[in-house]
């Protein structure tokens, strides 16, 4: 498969999952899993910085526009392509888990804490961590599916 084509499925794939089926899950209001950043963080190394930024602001847009949320997920977006090119280099390929908690965790603590517009709220603490565990949970299950596929391929 040509790679825009790729990643343009990808990209209308994780928009449709987040508006239409993971924004309407809310344990007892503590838990919002945004799986959609998902797609930035696991783009190629190589590549350009540039486009991710600006894919990211389209993706936080569209997102924002189907949340009722004017501007957040587009901060939260831009903010973890701007900064994951920076990561890559701190993080190696053996430490991929903590390299995925960081940006999750910088884009949900963003992303909830300009949603809140307070830092002395306990409540915003909490759904912060259960949805940055719950994101983490989804993403392993993605990377999971991705290595049987891929070993399924391979045999």
């Amino acid at each position: 498969m040509h790679p825009i084509l790729k990643y343009t499925l990808s990209f209308i794939f994780y928009i449709l999952l987040q508006v239409f089926v993971l924004n309407h899950i809310g344990f007892l209001n503590f838990v919002n899993p945004y799986l959609y950043i998902y797609f930035i963080i696991a783009l190629p190394v190589a590549f350009p910085r540039i486009p991710a930024l600006l894919l990211a602001l389209l993706m936080g847009g569209i997102i924002d526009i189907f949340s009722n949320t004017p501007g957040v997920n587009m901060f939260a977006c831009v903010l973890v392509a701007f900064l994951r090119p920076y990561l890559l280099q701190v993080f190696e390929s053996t430490r991929k888990f903590y390299y995925l908690l960081i940006l999750v965790s910088i884009h949900h603590i963003s992303l909830f804490l300009m949603e809140a517009f307070t830092l002395t709220s306990w409540f915003v603490y909490v759904k912060i961590v259960c949805s940055i565990a719950f994101t983490m949970l989804l993403i392993g299950g993605i990377n999971l599916i991705d290595l049987k596929i891929r070993d399924s391929k391979k045999s």
